[in-house]
């Protein structure tokens, strides 16, 4: 799923090239998925750069994107982000766990994961690389009703 219109065009057309059979969807989040679905993993790719930072930079004309949904992570970096480890529980299967990367140079490492829910299991950085991937675990505490 993606917010973005033309990145699930795009998603369908690098599919069909390929010879993958995949669905992709338009959806704010998980608003568009079926609630008794259940993943191993979801991969996120969120908008994590300040509101500001992100219009004084002019991210949507620089990118040539349709959207400010396409970077803007609010006040902090963090809103959308804490937004999908909320709702993510929802839609982990048992195994399951979620993985997303962020640049800490507009999210620091300590705002990341705090209070979602979920414990860290691993964190991937390179050198030269900005982003750093994280994996994570639902917590214990975090026991979902299905």
């Amino acid at each position: 799923v993606d917010c973005s219109p033309s990145r699930v065009a795009s998603s369908q057309q690098v599919a069909a090239f390929n010879g993958v059979d995949a669905r992709f969807l338009q959806s704010d989040l998980f608003s568009a998925l079926e609630v008794d679905n259940r993943y191993d993993v979801i991969f996120f790719n969120p908008p994590y750069v300040p509101t500001q930072v992100g219009r004084d930079l002019q991210l949507t004309r620089r990118l040539q994107i349709d959207g400010d949904q396409m970077w803007d992570g609010g006040a902090d970096g963090t809103d959308v982000l804490r937004r999908f480890l909320n709702e993510s529980h929802a839609f982990l299967s048992d195994r399951g766990r979620v993985v997303f990367g962020v640049q800490n140079m507009f999210v620091p490492d300590d705002l990341v994961i705090a209070e979602c829910g979920y414990t860290l299991r691993q964190r991937c950085k390179r050198r030269m690389v900005p982003a750093t991937v994280y994996v994570l675990d639902p917590s214990p505490a975090a026991a979902r009703a299905d």
